[in-house]
């Protein structure tokens, strides 16, 4: 308690010096234990990762591991999967990197984890685009059902998380997917799947004051047990 007064009424007690004590309570905090992970560390599109384009014409698959692009580094470690190489010229030009078959907890709360960045381009043009798509889906040829999107630039590396429940005992296909203009170097890092584990042991911790006598104030103005914070 900070910055309040009390006032105890300890009229049946004994005369003699008395200590007030008071426990806090932590409650125990929940984590995230991963049964699929991938940052890109070996330099290379993983095994049993796969990439497609969709209604595109351009050569190239766009989606490539890299150490850099054009200035922007990984989330965290020396590499980082990027949208980089194929060009967008319309709305349903899609290009998609999947993950290998992953098996959702029969838990709740699974959650996918993953780092992004979306850069916009370096001539700042308002009719060059970007959007990344987060796909779902039970077979690696589709249909997919779209879990998450965005057209906001990010410039620095964000972590979202999306909820899995709707698919808990089943095996499924994730697809980070672009659609962009001219816009380079949007990026996936730190892709995990991870179901929450048991909470941390509850705690609880007791603060005495000082002693005080009977019948006298106390008054806060900080922790509890700082001989300051009490008067006799």
């Amino acid at each position: 308690i900070k910055s309040e007064s009390y006032q105890d009424d300890m009229s049946e007690l004994e005369d003699g010096l008395y200590q007030y004590g008071v426990e806090v309570y932590y409650e125990g905090e929940t984590s995230l234990e991963p049964y699929f992970e991938e940052g890109f560390e070996g330099g290379a599109m993983p095994t049993g990762w796969s990439v497609k384009k969709e209604n595109s014409s351009y050569s190239t698959y766009d989606w490539n591991v890299l150490s850099t692009c054009q200035g922007y580094n990984p989330s965290s470690g020396s590499y980082a999967a990027y949208s980089n190489t194929g060009k967008s010229y319309k709305a349903n030009e899609l290009y998609y990197m999947i993950t290998p078959r992953i098996t959702i907890s029969e838990d709740d709360n699974s959650v996918l984890s993953f780092d992004y960045l979306m850069p916009y381009h370096s001539l700042g043009y308002a009719s060059f685009y970007n959007t990344i798509y987060v796909k779902i889906s039970e077979s690696i040829d589709g249909p997919w059902t779209n879990l998450w999107n965005t057209s906001a630039y990010q410039l620095d590396w964000a972590n979202k998380q999306l909820p899995l429940d709707a698919y808990k005992g089943k095996s499924v296909y994730i697809a980070f997917v672009t659609n962009r203009y001219y816009s380079p170097c949007s990026g996936i890092d730190n892709v995990v799947v991870a179901k929450p584990i048991e909470a941390t042991s509850n705690s609880s911790t007791i603060a005495w004051s000082n002693e005080v006598a009977k019948g006298n104030t106390f008054i806060t103005e900080g922790e509890w047990n700082v001989a300051e914070n009490w008067s006799k």
